[in-house]
């Protein structure tokens, strides 16, 4: 299973899912509900709203199955990223001493 990048606050309110239906207590309800919301769009909770208030909370099989192959919740980490920021660092560095050695020769 391919790893979802999840805030910190999703990844409160995931683990928190599991657990128990309260909201916790160091997220306030908008932050909660809002929370909640982007987990049902990734698959990972269902809940239901009556009125802005949180009735239930229902964490599913691909939640579950996600817990338990990342119990860290660790995110993704950003290979292409990491690589093109290296091939430019290291294009710079040699352009750099390709100019130092051509304006070295002139003189």
């Amino acid at each position: 299973m391919e790893r979802i990048h999840l805030t910190k606050q999703e990844k409160v309110v995931l683990r928190h899912a599991q657990n128990s239906e309260k909201p916790p207590r160091d997220i306030s309800p908008t932050m909660y509900e809002y929370c909640l919301s982007t987990l049902q769009e990734k698959g990972l909770v269902r809940f239901k709203a009556d009125y802005g208030e949180i009735v239930s909370v229902k964490i599913t099989t691909k939640g579950r199955t996600y817990m338990e192959q990342n119990p860290r919740l660790k995110n993704p980490v950003d290979w292409k990223w990491i690589i093109t920021t290296v091939i430019v660092s290291i294009t710079a560095i040699a352009t750099t001493f390709a100019l130092f050695v051509a304006c070295t020769r002139l003189m």
